[in-house]
């Protein structure tokens, strides 16, 4: 099963799910989606009925989890929209995101989101989560897509809104910079500038980071992320 074959049957099958970001329909071997907890059963039951092999692992990150399809495409799930390795910050369910169709357009399938909120959330996507933006193979999709409004999305109500969210009020005009300098080709590496403000920011979440990243070295030290575990597990 490619990625675009996927989505297109989970567009179809009306199960509320959000794409996180972009993928080649045909040479992306892993997605990233974003479900309620208990719509998971029902995506469970598609892809069984359109799958030969299918398995899924517990992963390092906070509410989420893995499910292999024959072997060749992962499908990374988190139950809430989240930033940071080990997705450690969890975003507050009052952030609106609006959601609509899928994409399909020449070589990649596009979130089912409005541009402004696919913007915010790629653009925090490369501040957060990407420790080396070099290294971060969809960027350059970012720069094509933004280059000529950037802008304008810089400036949207809901831009601003979930800056003011992540970092208050002192943040905004630095972050707007860099990612005019990122879209223009510059190359900067900022994650652990922006990393470090949000522990800065949110008081706890650095606590939150050390147990979580003890948890871990216990757990994979265990092999608790190697397991294959049965599928059926989750139609529950």
């Amino acid at each position: 099963m490619k990625a675009d074959d996927l989505l297109n049957k989970l567009e179809v099958s009306g199960i509320s799910f959000i794409l996180l970001r972009p993928v080649h329909r045909l040479k992306s071997n892993d997605v990233d989606v974003w479900i309620e907890r208990e719509t998971l059963p029902k995506l469970v039951v598609i892809l069984k009925e359109n799958t030969r092999s299918i398995y899924w692992k517990k992963t390092n990150a906070r509410k989420s989890l893995q499910i292999i399809v024959n072997t060749t495409l992962v499908i990374d799930i988190q139950f809430s929209l989240s930033f940071l390795p080990y997705k450690l910050f969890q975003v507050d369910k009052s952030i609106q995101i609006t959601k609509q169709s899928l994409t399909f357009e020449g070589d990649y399938v596009y979130p089912n989101l409005s541009t402004n909120d696919l913007f915010t959330l790629w653009s925090y996507r490369l501040l957060l989560d990407k420790k080396k933006l070099s290294n971060y193979q969809s960027l350059d999709l970012f720069k094509e897509c933004y280059l000529d409004n950037i802008d304008t999305l810089l400036n949207t109500e809901q831009f601003l809104k979930i800056t003011k969210y992540l970092f208050g009020n002192s943040q905004t005009e630095e972050i707007q910079s860099d990612l005019k300098r990122i879209v223009v080709g510059e190359r900067i590496e900022v994650h652990h500038k922006y990393q470090e403000r949000l522990f800065k920011e949110h008081k706890l979440l650095y606590i939150i980071k050390v147990i979580f990243e003890t948890k871990y070295k216990i757990e994979r030290r265990i092999g608790i992320y190697n397991k294959k575990r049965n599928i059926e597990l989750l139609e529950n």
